[in-house]
């Protein structure tokens, strides 16, 4: 079955390779699911002519187990887009299958998806761009954070605290809690060594 576009009844344009439907009157733009599209494509290519239930099955739903009641929803819903209310479009023969009474016109220009639809998937293809940039630069600002942090625990580790030069004595800057004693304080800083003035201060 080949695949082109066609016109049922001057009014419904189809194009099977885009699962596109049109009714021009109404203006009324569809996608079909593509089990729809090949029912109607089948009974568009047996115009006037029966084609048996088993065959559109066969063919369609290759022996599926719930194709037998696919195929009635498939016939139901194309009877609605093709306002056949009456069932004289799709004609149900009873136990055997369906004729479709239209008149086809199968030398149809290639159909072009509308302007309005082209620039819905122009909008969407801008967002979803804008939205994988954005997702790039904030795991490349996160990587970049995690490096620093990383990098600075590796050269000050969290038990060394930065010294500072001092000429004090060490035993004055020990514990800057602690009250020192005069008498200690002058030990401290008063060498041993220096008898004379360690005299003196005894005086």
């Amino acid at each position: 079955m080949k695949k082109v576009p066609f016109i049922i009844n001057n009014r419904f344009l189809v194009d099977p390779t885009l699962n596109y439907f049109k009714d021009k009157e109404t203006n009324q733009e569809l996608r079909l699911e593509p089990r729809l599209m090949d029912v109607l494509c089948f009974l568009a290519a047996n115009e006037n002519q029966l084609v048996a239930r088993e065959k559109l099955i066969k063919e369609i739903w290759n022996d599926y187990g719930g194709a037998d009641e696919g195929l009635n929803q498939a016939v139901s819903f194309l009877r609605k887009l093709l306002v056949d209310r009456e069932k004289k479009i799709i004609e149900t023969i009873p136990k055997k299958g369906y004729i479709l009474h239209a008149f086809i016109t199968k030398e149809v220009e290639e159909v072009t998806v509308p302007l309005n639809e082209k620039a819905t998937i122009s909008e969407n293809s801008k967002k979803n761009i804008y939205w994988i940039v954005s997702l790039f630069f904030v795991i490349l600002i996160s990587l970049v954070l995690i490096y620093v942090n990383s990098s600075r625990n590796e050269t000050n580790g969290p038990d060394m605290i930065p010294t500072r030069q001092t000429n004090a004595n060490p035993d004055i800057l020990r514990d800057t809690n602690k009250v020192i004693s005069p008498d200690k304080l002058l030990d401290s800083v008063i060498s041993p060594s220096d008898s004379v003035g360690a005299d003196v201060i005894k005086r």
